[in-house]
């Protein structure tokens, strides 16, 4: 029986997975899969920001990450905006993305959904657009966040430009169980807590194809994976569809 001990309280990661995962994507040349982008060097990541640096202007905002893509940490610089048409902040939004193409790997306005659009009186505009989706299947931790104001664009995340999907080894039913069932999982939930997966918990009328964003160590794996709700979708397990390893679990509620 293996116990697979969870840290964390909302979302909970197995193999160090990164919440807020170069222009093109350093690929690892010894294998196909997973495709694998590297922590660029500081000579690559120099001419990066130089190249960002003229993209960005005087309009727009933004930062790059280790692996020399729009990334995701540090504030928004908040602001003021007199627009008042939502279509209108929109497609400044999708504009600017676009415009950062090269660091964002949109070039398409077409590929940006908008989730949510957050705007309160005299106040800038905060836009959240959908995780990517790569030949049908969604890729997780891919949102992109923009904040319009009247002064500048600031744009936070990115997609992938290149994912290579593996044959399908690891689908059926009966080798999910395989991976599952028994397992105790240990997490925290206002103290120490555990459950074993039994069949019945697995959802498997819910299961879909996905592209996990896997971090381990100086590189990041795009790993397709299936992602398999458990009960009512308190919990989600990803297992790579090529070989059936458990690389992620999220915990989707709040003790």
């Amino acid at each position: 029986m293996k116990r697979l001990m969870i840290l964390g309280i909302s979302w909970i990661a197995w193999s160090c997975v990164d919440l807020f995962p170069v222009s093109p994507p350093v690929l690892d040349p010894g294998s196909a899969y997973p495709t694998t982008l590297r922590v660029v060097g500081q000579s690559a990541r120099d001419s990066l920001e130089s190249r960002l640096d003229s993209a960005l202007g005087t309009m727009y905002r933004g930062s790059l990450d280790e692996y020399g893509l729009m990334g995701y940490l540090g504030l928004f610089a908040r602001g003021t905006s007199s627009l008042t048409d939502t279509g209108v902040v929109v497609s400044l939004a999708k504009s600017a993305v676009v415009r950062l193409g090269e660091f964002t790997n949109v070039r398409d306005p077409r590929n940006l959904v908008v989730r949510q659009v957050s705007h309160g009186s005299g106040r800038d505009w905060l836009l959240t657009f959908e995780n990517q989706r790569y030949k049908n299947r969604e890729v997780r931790n891919t949102e992109i966040y923009a904040l319009v104001t009247d002064d500048y664009v600031q744009v936070k995340g990115h997609h992938y430009e290149r994912v290579y999907l593996p044959p399908v080894r690891f689908s059926t039913e009966e080798q999910i169980r395989e991976a599952l069932v028994g397992k105790v999982i240990s997490y925290w939930c206002w103290g120490p807590a555990e459950f074993t997966i039994s069949e019945e918990m697995i959802r498997f009328a819910w299961m879909e194809p996905v592209i996990y964003p896997l971090v381990d160590g100086s590189s990041l794996q795009l790993r397709v994976s299936w992602k398999i709700p458990l009960m009512n979708g308190e919990w989600v397990f990803y297992l790579d569809v090529a070989d059936g390893e458990l690389i992620a679990i999220e915990q989707l509620f709040i003790c």
